[in-house]
């Protein structure tokens, strides 16, 4: 309130700015209430219980590692790891040198006959390296056993390998007596022909598919 000259009051002027309002609330002010306590312990909580399972499927992985390979029961993790890649990498080199000596069977009939490096068309005894590919049938292995012996030919290595009803054949022969490479493939080429000429087309894809079903099958 403030005296006029005449002794009467008038009432105090109030700034706008000292006038009552909302009262802002402590988060809009920047202060924590103690629901953001709560969700700070809640977080920190979630992130620490997250570290143990990562770190207890580490030490799972670790223990599976030391099981798996012979004398790492004392390792630390760093020369553990390292065991662990260089067995892998002579598991692959391993893996690679048997698959040099094995082939699948593919799609179509393959047939390949060529002198193999160590032998030549005037040794005495020339080794052939004969590869082919057809269907499985059950007179197959007998009719090339004839065709081998018709020629005089003496098996030095075989793989055969069979997939979903396919197979490979894979030999090394020697001559026992002088025999030329185009001889030998049209004898192989008579068993692939006897045994294409023994079912139909049709029926052939038929017996594979069923092979290759029951192949798939056995796996499961």
């Amino acid at each position: 309130m403030h005296q006029q000259a005449d002794g009467s009051h008038s009432p105090a002027f109030i700034s706008p700015s000292l006038q009552r309002g909302p009262v802002p609330s402590p988060r809009a002010l920047g202060t924590k209430t103690p629901s953001d306590d709560a969700q700070a312990v809640a977080s920190q909580k979630s992130h620490s219980e997250a570290e143990r399972r990562r770190r207890e499927r580490i030490n799972g992985h670790l223990s599976t590692l030391r099981q798996l390979l012979p004398c790492t029961s004392k390792m630390d993790k760093a020369s553990l790891l390292r065991e662990v890649v260089d067995s892998l990498k002579e598991l692959k080199r391993k893996a690679s040198e048997i698959s040099k000596d094995l082939s699948c069977p593919t799609d179509t009939d393959e047939l390949r006959v060529e002198l193999c490096n160590s032998g030549s068309p005037n040794s005495a005894f020339p080794l052939i390296k004969a590869s082919f590919c057809c269907e499985d049938r059950p007179q197959l292995v007998a009719d090339l056993i004839r065709a081998l012996q018709s020629l005089r030919l003496r098996t030095v290595k075989a793989n055969i390998s069979t997939l979903g009803g396919r197979v490979r054949n894979d030999f090394i022969f020697m001559a026992r007596e002088r025999v030329s490479v185009t001889t030998i493939q049209e004898a192989l080429r008579a068993v692939l022909i006897r045994g294409s000429n023994g079912e139909s087309t049709l029926d052939a894809c038929n017996k594979r598919q069923k092979r290759i079903l029951s192949f798939v099958h056995g796996l499961f």
